[in-house]
Formats: structure tokens, sequence, C-alpha cells
């Protein structure tokens, strides 16, 4: 069995709290990390798709509005 990078580094967790090696975070911090990350990630996803959204409707002559990406 493969192991990851994390499985490697993690040596022990006790009680909230995870000890990396190098450093020990609790879990509630990674977790709330991980959301913010994927609420960022939805964000972009969502501004993505609609710039692409946009750029077909002018292609396709639907609209003359500039296709700007953020």
């Amino acid at each position: 069995m493969v192991e990851s990078a994390l499985d490697r580094r993690l040596t022990k967790v006790e009680g909230d709290m995870i000890d990396l090696g190098k450093c020990v975070v609790r879990l509630e911090t990674l977790q709330e990390g991980a959301a913010e990350d994927y609420k960022n990630l939805s964000d972009k996803q969502d501004e993505t798709l609609l710039g692409i959204a946009a750029m077909h409707k002018t292609m396709n002559g639907e609209t003359k509005e500039p296709v700007t990406f953020k």
C-alpha cells in the first residue's frame, strides 16, 4: 500500500490535536481552512463558468459586451 506524504508525517492524534511532526494543529483549524479553500475554489469556478458562457455568447454574435476575466 502506498502512503501519502501526510500519512508519513502524521505521527499522533490526541483529542482534537494533530502532530504533523513539525507542527501541532487543531482539527478545527484544518476544517475551517478546508471550508474556506473550498468556498474560494467554488467562487473561482463560478466566475470561470460565467466567463466561458459570456465568451460563447460573444462568439455566437448573441451579445456585443466585451468579455472580462477577473
